[in-house]
């Protein structure tokens, strides 16, 4: 059993999607947008409350559906 606080427990559920967001940063930095973008839903479905991770989803879709006309 877990026990912890409300605050506690949004801080665990937020460090899961941790390395899932670091992978998404790296991955669009070197320019590879549907690896980050997966990386990113993982994180999101982790924490799906998130703010941050939701924007960070949204602007990878987009980017990704931009590079797809070029």
């Amino acid at each position: 059993l877990h026990l912890c606080d409300r605050r506690q427990r949004q801080m665990c559920i937020r460090d899961r999607s941790y390395p899932y967001d670091l992978l998404s940063l790296a991955y669009d930095r070197t320019g590879q947008t549907q690896r980050a973008l997966s990386c990113a839903e993982k994180a999101l479905s982790l924490a799906p409350q998130d703010r941050r991770l939701q924007k960070n989803c949204a602007l990878l879709r987009v980017k990704l559906q931009e590079e797809s006309r070029i």
